[in-house]
């Protein structure tokens, strides 16, 4: 009878729960909810999502995901579970096996970061698409633009809902992920997420607040607080799973009481009195007698579970132990090796603590714990010393068998716990340099600051080893995009370093992420140090890349002379034969020269890398040869380098996507086909990774606005733009915003406004176009003048000028061509 008891899903209706249910109901495309579910564990907030779904009454336009964090809280674990929801062949989700045939491709694009989805995936691609169809194999790329690919396909036909459990226990990567998606315009999905705020596991609670402010203010989550049962509550619910007058209202006070109002206790309490004898009857007449006054009940469900264990047969307890050491989800396989038990035998037992016991469950390949807090009771009865033999054992079995795609960590984290510590480490560090490739760099970020303490633990903080590890984690920090993170670590390494090479790296490091932060001033100043001091310690590649980081930040303060210089003497340190580094080199070369120089060189440098057609660097040249025929006016050839361009980075799954669908909307713009050019910069505002991309987006569109005769649906947003341009460096699009602003205004008939916006604005940047853009302000401003009447002084001499070929003289590039043209 205990079994059926915790099988009854009994509701009682809270002030949280008819929240959730009122807000679950309602969702549909373009309709989303965004909900966090806040409370301690068994108050009931899992059980609110399934019954407000349940009740939902299209429940087939839905696709619901959900995810939860893993026993060794592998970093993404919850998204690769949610996205594991396509592929679970069952009767209950048809709708879910057609959602996933349609963006087998785009599923296939995630294999690389869930490896675990990998053979699930194949077979749908070969059963939707042809049984001979070649499965592609593919890098590791963009995540989150991948995850956008297959939700935002999904969304075409269905509502994706987004459900991740307990998120106090997940790591950073799989934090920002989550985030980065609720912050993407444009996707159409909703998302629930649960937690305990008094049970985070792997962040500061600092961290996870900042990480809940952000949810509930910039991306206007609502947070539903799960209290305990009151009294009456918790008499309908003994009501409910009993059956009215089973028990009397002082038991019911009794028990209430006992349990502290949480649901699942309570639950788990009435299904031990059941065990115990204290409950007699079936269903529709259940008894409770007052026999259980005199019992000596457990005061919490670890209470109960122990009791449980404390009458298990010694060798079932063998294998449960071992099983809890593995995780709340288990195979048998571990158990039965590391135990040199009879495979069968395993098997055996365990359908024993299923039937007899209720304390697992077998799933389809594996099985797993009923409740997870039975995993954790089994474990902590264990004590330190069969703990540490038991992860012995298992990472004795795991390095024989390395089939985990994240094998080190998993070994690290049972020698760890075995006290093993130089293991331990040795694998830490190996599994941080695979995350950079494998998972994310947040993660690989997380792992090396891990293994920096566990190293200075075992060594000291004077070992240089201990320096190189907290570079490692700086540098991930950068390449994850974390770059105020990158700049504070690098700089308490650069002021503790002890070794040159370490110190000057952290350095040209420091001055990448100073400058990605938009603060050049900050960034020179670094470089300067590094030029002085360090810079003949750094590889050449390094040192190649601190001339190119320098000649970009003297870009961004406006020093074009001294940037170009910078940039010419960085082509000529170029070794012969380095045919990828002088390519990343002229993939820049617009910056110093016109597009009738800039086009030769770039395909020049294309046909140097034509076998390395697979890399990034290809189709950003590929793309930015596209983009010196758009600055010739030669649309057509223009559009094919950037379609080209968009279906490569598409594949790959990269950021840079975003480049030529900007351009592509420059060129539809140009053409006159507002329509499609709408719709690309949208898409481009959907997908931005980066500011600038959106607000570029965000100003094409107030052109569109201009142009199709609405300067006022144009004016707020430009506006806005313009207060979100206070401190950037990227002078050019600032410059941009503020002169289509001061259009809009004249447009709308507003000339005051028109001639205040260009009087505010910034100066005209030094580069190879800044006399024309100069002329061009000039010539409105000599309009706006004209028009309102106003004495207003302006340099009206460049109006003569046409600000292009004038403006940097080809007789003076003719003889320094060679200059940048180092393989012959």
């Amino acid at each position: 009878m205990s079994a059926d008891l915790r099988k009854l899903r009994f509701i009682v209706k809270t002030e949280a729960l008819e929240a959730v249910t009122r807000h679950l109901t309602s969702i549909r495309r373009n309709a989303s909810a965004r909900l966090i579910l806040e409370g301690e564990r068994g108050l009931g907030k899992r059980t609110a999502i399934e019954h407000a779904l349940g009740k939902h009454r299209a429940a087939a336009e839905l696709v619901v995901l959900r995810g939860s964090a893993d026993q060794f809280r592998s970093p993404l674990a919850p998204l690769a579970e949610a996205f594991s929801c396509l592929l679970q062949y069952n009767s209950h989700n048809d709708h879910v096996l057609r959602a996933a045939g349609r963006v087998t491709t785009e599923l296939a694009q995630l294999v690389p970061f869930f490896s675990t989805l990998g053979g699930k995936v194949q077979d749908l691609f070969q059963g939707y698409l042809s049984p001979n169809a070649a499965f592609p194999i593919l890098e590791a790329g963009d995540l989150i633009f991948r995850l956008q690919k297959v939700l935002r396909a999904i969304a075409l036909e269905f509502h994706p809902v987004l459900i991740f459990s307990d998120i106090d226990q997940y790591d950073h990567s799989t934090l920002s992920i989550i985030g980065q998606l609720a912050r993407k315009e444009g996707l159409d999905c909703s998302f629930i997420l649960t937690c305990d705020p008094y049970a985070i596991e792997l962040l500061s609670r600092e961290q996870f607040g900042s990480f809940q402010s952000v949810l509930t203010s910039d991306l206007l989550f609502r947070k539903l607080k799960f209290s305990r049962f009151s009294l009456e509550q918790s008499e309908h619910f003994v009501g409910g799973v009993l059956g009215r007058g089973a028990a009397s209202r002082a038991q019911i006070a009794s028990i209430h009481k006992r349990s502290g109002g949480n649901p699942l206790f309570l639950r788990e309490l009435l299904a031990h009195l059941a065990e115990e004898g204290h409950i007699s009857g079936g269903s529709g007449n259940r008894k409770l007698h007052d026999t259980y006054q005199a019992a000596a009940l457990p005061d919490s469900i670890w209470g109960l579970i122990n009791i449980k264990l404390s009458r298990l047969p010694q060798e079932l307890r063998t294998v449960i132990d071992l099983a809890s050491v593995l995780g709340v989800e288990f195979n048998s396989e571990p158990i039965s090796e590391s135990l040199q038990l009879s495979h069968l035998f395993v098997l055996d037992r365990l359908r024993k603590l299923e039937i007899g016991y209720n304390l697992i469950e077998q799933m389809a390949n594996s099985h797993r714990f009923s409740l997870e807090a039975i995993r954790e009771a089994v474990y902590e009865s264990l004590g330190p010393a069969l703990a540490r033999e038991h992860h012995l054992l298992l990472a004795r079995y795991f390095e024989r068998h390395p089939e985990s795609p994240d094998i080190d960590y998993l070994l690290f984290y049972h020698y760890r716990r075995a006290i093993f510590p130089e293991q331990a480490l040795e694998h830490l560090v190996r599994s941080a340099h695979s995350a950079r490739s494998r998972l994310s760099y947040e993660e690989a970020a997380h792992r090396f600051r891990l293994a920096h303490e566990l190293m200075v633990q075992l060594r000291g903080a004077s070992d240089q080893n201990a320096d190189g590890l907290r570079l490692e984690e700086g540098i991930a920090y950068f390449e994850a995009g974390d770059f105020p993170l990158a700049v504070a670590r690098l700089t308490e390494l650069t002021s503790l370093s002890r070794g040159c090479g370490i110190h000057a790296t952290s350095l040209l490091y420091q001055s990448l992420a100073q400058y990605m932060l938009d603060e050049p001033a900050a960034a020179r100043l670094t470089l300067d140090a590094l030029f002085s001091h360090g810079l003949s310690t750094l590889s050449i590649d390094l040192r190649h890349r601190a001339l190119m980081t320098k000649a970009s930040v003297l870009y961004a303060l406006g020093c074009w002379e001294e940037a170009r210089r910078v940039y010419l003497r960085f082509i000529k340190e170029v070794p012969l034969g380095a045919d990828i580094l002088m390519a990343d080199a002229v993939k820049r070369v617009n910056i110093f020269y016109l597009p009738e120089l800039a086009l030769p060189l770039l395909k020049k440098a294309q046909a140097r890398i034509e076998t390395r057609r697979h890399l990034p660097l290809y189709w950003e040249i590929h793309h930015n040869i596209g983009s010196n025929y758009l600055l010739l006016g030669e649309l057509r050839s223009a559009e094919v380098y950037f379609r080209q361009a968009l279906a490569e980075f598409d594949r790959m799954g990269t950021y840079r996507i975003t480049y030529p669908l900007n351009n592509l909307g420059l060129v539809k713009l140009f053409q006159g086909d507002f329509d499609q050019a709408k719709e690309l910069f949208e898409q481009v505002k959907a997908i931005a990774r980066v500011d600038f991309d959106r607000m570029s987006a965000i100003c094409h569109l107030a052109v569109i606005d201009c142009l199709s005769g609405q300067p006022e649906n144009a004016i707020p947003n430009l506006e806005m733009l313009c207060e979100k341009t206070h401190g950037m460096s990227e002078a050019i699009l600032v410059e941009l915003i503020f002169h289509n602003l001061a259009w809009a205004y004249s447009l709308a008939g507003d000339y005051e406004k028109a001639l205040q916006c260009f009087q505010t604005s910034p100066d005209v940047a030094k580069d190879l176009w800044s006399d024309f853009r100069s002329a061009r302000r000039a010539r409105m401003v000599a309009n706006l003048v004209r028009k309102i009447g106003t004495e207003v002084g302006y340099d009206d001499s460049i109006l003569d000028r046409t600000g292009r070929r004038d403006s940097w003289s080809f007789k003076k590039l003719d003889y320094e061509v060679n200059d940048i043209w180092c393989w012959e």
